[in-house]
């Protein structure tokens, strides 16, 4: 019988990964393997030589995946045997995620710049009303806890 992958964390961190991504969000979930999932890193070499190596550095596994084909790798086994940390350079690429069926865990809303229309919803941490009302909707949908937290010693805040 063949091991099946399965994600352990999902998270949104416009930076995606740094410091505190590889030393306590990623260890403490139990991943082995880092998924970006975003459609512009994907198609930029230079940026994914370096997410892949700022992960092997700290023990990791970087892939980086469009969003077709993070679906379709979940969908033609699972992740295989990885246990996958899933990170998102913005809430629409993961909202579209979790619309077209990737199963995650959680969602755990992490550094999100200020941009237009957005206001902070915890500092660090900026949504537009239509991201909040998607990101509330799918949460009471696919039933899965979505909430803003910057590091793990701070207090969650549910959406």
């Amino acid at each position: 019988m063949s091991q099946m992958g399965k994600i352990t964390f999902a998270r949104v961190d416009s930076r995606l990964i740094h410091g505190q991504i590889v030393t306590k969000w990623a260890k403490s979930s139990g991943a082995n393997t880092i998924y970006i999932i975003d459609d512009a890193v994907r198609s930029d070499d230079f940026s994914m030589d370096i997410y892949m190596a700022s992960g092997k550095r700290y023990g990791f596994q970087v892939k980086v995946y469009s969003i077709a084909e993070a679906l379709a790798a979940w969908e033609a086994n699972q992740f295989g045997a990885d246990k996958v940390f899933a990170l998102f350079k913005t809430v629409a690429t993961a909202i579209k995620c979790l619309e077209l069926g990737l199963p995650l865990p959680c969602l755990n809303l992490g550094g999100t710049p200020k941009r237009q229309a957005a206001e902070f919803f915890i500092k660090n941490v900026a949504l537009t009303e239509t991201e909040l009302e998607q990101l509330r909707q799918l949460s009471a949908e696919k039933d899965i806890k979505i909430y803003a937290q910057t590091v793990p010693e701070a207090a969650k805040k549910s959406i």
